[in-house]
């Protein structure tokens, strides 16, 4: 869809996190909160994490927000998660109809992405 609202010469930018058992590890896994303030009113937001199969990347994640001042739940989402690996995305672009794309470690347009960088920034032109 994405594709086909762009001119010719448009961009579609976006991120990635590179799929990586060190990344699902340091990400995932255990309970996390924040504490929030908006317009006068407190909330925790919880979110966690479960590998549902390590094979093929995909984790489910959740996330909850809780009104501090009564605990009740005002939000509450879970969705999906499958790390794709750089192959695959360029496949779905080349398959989109992008010939022309780059892909960087950050979207400075500078730094050309490696495998030592975390996540994979890719810029593809119509």
């Amino acid at each position: 869809n994405i594709y086909e609202h762009l001119k010719k010469g448009g961009k579609f930018a976006f991120d990635l996190p590179k799929p990586s058992f060190k990344y699902i590890n340091e990400n995932y896994g255990e309970l996390k909160q924040e504490n929030v303030k908006k317009n006068d009113t407190e909330y925790v937001v919880e979110f966690w994490s479960e590998i549902s199969n390590e094979a093929e990347m995909e984790c489910d994640l959740s996330e909850r927000v809780i009104n501090k001042n009564d605990n009740r739940v005002v939000y509450e989402s879970n969705f999906e998660l499958t790390l794709l690996p750089k192959e695959q995305v360029e496949l779905s672009l080349e398959y989109t109809g992008f010939t022309d794309y780059q892909i960087y470690a950050e979207y400075d347009n500078n730094t050309k992405f490696t495998d030592e960088y975390d996540r994979m920034c890719f810029v593809a032109t119509k």
